[in-house]
């Protein structure tokens, strides 16, 4: 799990007083316990949703820890993990993916190939 690994580095923190529409691009950590309105895209970070926190919009990550309110898709390059209290309302989809009892998760969740993402990443650079 993202939570029992490795410490990984937060280079962004959202805090819960904090409301921000827009889209967010980023690299590295990025936690978020407030509200945001809009998309979240990475390539390779990881965002991490806190308990407090609420988006509406869709993530295209590296890998998402779910702990807060997500009303949109999630698009993982490696992992996706929802533990409680989270509530996903939205499809997900990842190489790996965790739902712990506990949450509510209303939407389809796709569990992909590894080397899927390498291929539809290799035909997007060629278009």
């Amino acid at each position: 799990m993202l939570r029992r690994k490795k410490k990984k580095e937060i280079d962004t923190f959202l805090g819960s007083q904090t409301q921000i529409q827009g889209t967010i691009n980023f690299e590295g950590g990025m936690r978020i316990e407030g509200q945001f309105e809009g998309d979240i895209i990475s390539k390779t970070g990881d965002i991490i949703v806190g308990p407090q926190a609420n988006i509406k919009g869709d993530l295209k990550v590296g890998s998402a820890l779910v702990m807060g309110e997500v009303n949109g898709c999630i698009d993982a390059e490696i992992r996706i993990e929802i533990h409680p209290p989270g509530k996903m309302i939205g499809d997900i989809r990842a190489p790996f993916i965790l739902i712990d009892p506990g949450v509510v998760f209303n939407g389809q969740c796709i569990v992909t190939n590894a080397d899927d993402k390498k291929s539809e990443n290799v035909s997007d650079d060629n278009q």
